[in-house]
């Protein structure tokens, strides 16, 4: 009983340094930090929730978000995640993921596609260069994106980054896509040990540019 006391002794301290909360809501994507919890404080995530579509012709872009609750072996945060599908100019479909929108992980970031939850002032660096044309009230976030059906010599990582651009009748929001000259692959050595392996390619799945989605 004596040393069931004891480790109860130790286990409490850690137990309230898990719960240290940390407001996301900083320039900042640091996330490191051993048991705390990067907490949405100021709701900043929420009004990116959502279905999200872009159509110009051929073109189209779906992309749906939600707010989750996610855990991994050092820490604890809230996070946007979320699929998308894009069809390219010719209407041909070049990737579809909205099918796992609804799963749902200890780990979050781990089954979907768009993931991230980087918090900026309008007025920082990167709201400026990207989305000086959006509202000053709802703060820039930063994701990123990756399609992991990589299978084929063609690139689906990178930068996911996104602001509110009117609200209203019509809200908008204006995504910047990036897509980076990298393959992502996951592969196994002989040890059973996984690692990430990287590679070059020619072909993006979805270019980089900007687009501008209606609220659905």
């Amino acid at each position: 009983m004596k040393q069931l006391f004891k480790n109860l002794l130790l286990i409490i301290p850690f137990a309230f340094q898990a719960q240290v909360v940390v407001p996301i809501n900083t320039n900042s994507c640091e996330r490191e930090t051993p048991g705390v919890y990067y907490c949405d404080t100021e709701n900043a995530l929420n009004p990116y929730e959502g279905t999200w579509q872009y159509q110009n012709g051929n073109e189209l872009l779906i992309v749906k978000l939600r707010k989750v609750y996610s855990i991994n072996n050092f820490n604890s945060e809230d996070l946007l995640i979320g699929e998308y599908k894009y069809v390219d100019v010719n209407g041909v479909e070049i990737l579809n993921t909205l099918a796992a929108f609804d799963t749902n992980a200890p780990n979050q970031y781990t089954p979907h596609a768009i993931t991230g939850n980087c918090v900026f002032e309008p007025t920082a660096f990167f709201g400026v260069q990207y989305f000086s044309d959006c509202l000053q009230s709802i703060k820039p976030v930063g994701l990123t994106h990756l399609f992991k059906d990589l299978s084929q010599d063609k690139c689906g990582g990178g930068d996911f980054n996104i602001a509110i651009k009117s609200v209203g009748i019509t809200t908008e929001l204006k995504l910047y896509i990036r897509t980076e000259n990298t393959k992502i692959q996951i592969n196994t050595d002989a040890d059973g040990n996984e690692y990430v392996d990287l590679s070059y390619c020619n072909t993006k799945l979805i270019p980089n540019k900007y687009f501008t989605l209606v609220k659905q």
